[in-house]
């Protein structure tokens, strides 16, 4: 786990930094306006923008390469406590499992879930429900990957003699067991939203995007409220193909799709 932490540390920050980092705060505008005082001056304030911008993103960068990002501190802090190493016992039901081509795991030449899954049966006590939390398939069912594998989960039952719940998300988890942190975050996502719908520049709606999450849980209602922010605010429409704004276009697209399919007329 701790190898797996360092090895994929670089690729999720830049998933995540990627679209901040190529903002560019600049302002279109026809031919006729130009000439006017007022936009000299707020072309003035952009090029400003983009300096402390600049600063920013050179700011962030020597933070991550000094591992000084709060995650990594928060990481460090878990890091602290008792880590408890593989056995070679688990490491050898783990390439069994492997060669078998039993789940978790991906068809490969390297092991990874199977490891973490054989420590997982040795480390939790009997009776003692594991909750777990995956996105990236290995854990899921061919059939439906919201649902654990089942061969995973008649494993864990038949030797935990306790049940296996499975989420894709923490989110997921948070709004089972911890409500009151999905009302926090629906509550911010809503704030987000009515700043989008009245941006008054591209850059400020630049700003806004910025600050929704990777994996935004948006309700219907909110994904009906975005579509309208999209339809009647020109800040925000006309550059909906940018890489930030259109990430937020193309899950408002899906998810209307999926509105549409489950409410017929």
């Amino acid at each position: 786990m701790v190898s797996e932490i360092e090895r994929n540390r670089e690729a999720k920050i830049e998933e995540a930094f990627k679209a901040f980092k190529s903002n560019i705060f600049k302002c279109q505008a026809p031919s006729y306006i130009k000439p006017l005082k007022p936009f000299g001056e707020l072309q003035s304030h952009l090029k400003k923008a983009n300096k402390v911008h600049s600063k920013l993103v050179a700011s962030v960068n020597k933070l991550i390469d000094d591992h000084e990002l709060d995650a990594d501190k928060v990481i460090a802090e878990l890091l602290e406590s008792e880590v408890v190493k593989i056995k070679k016992k688990q490491y050898k039901s783990a390439l069994k499992r492997f060669h078998a081509g039993r789940p978790p795991g991906k068809k490969k030449v390297t092991l990874g879930d199977e490891l973490n899954w054989e420590f997982l049966l040795n480390a939790v006590p009997k009776t003692e429900d594991l909750h777990l939390v995956s996105l990236d398939g290995d854990f899921s069912s061919p059939r439906d990957k919201k649902r654990v594998n089942t061969v995973l989960s008649k494993e864990w039952g038949e030797k935990k003699e306790s049940t296996l719940h499975f989420y894709l998300e923490l989110n997921d988890f948070f709004i089972t067991h911890i409500p009151k942190i999905r009302l926090a975050s629906q509550a911010k996502l809503d704030t987000l939203i009515s700043e989008l719908s009245t941006s008054g520049s591209y850059a400020r709606t630049h700003s806004i995007i910025a600050e929704f999450p990777l994996s935004p849980d948006f309700s219907d209602k909110q994904i009906l409220d975005l579509k309208e922010a999209f339809e009647c605010n020109s800040q925000v429409s006309d550059i909906r193909g940018d890489d930030d704004v259109k990430r937020i276009f193309e899950i408002i697209k899906t998810r209307l799709k999926k509105i549409k399919e489950e409410n017929p007329e």
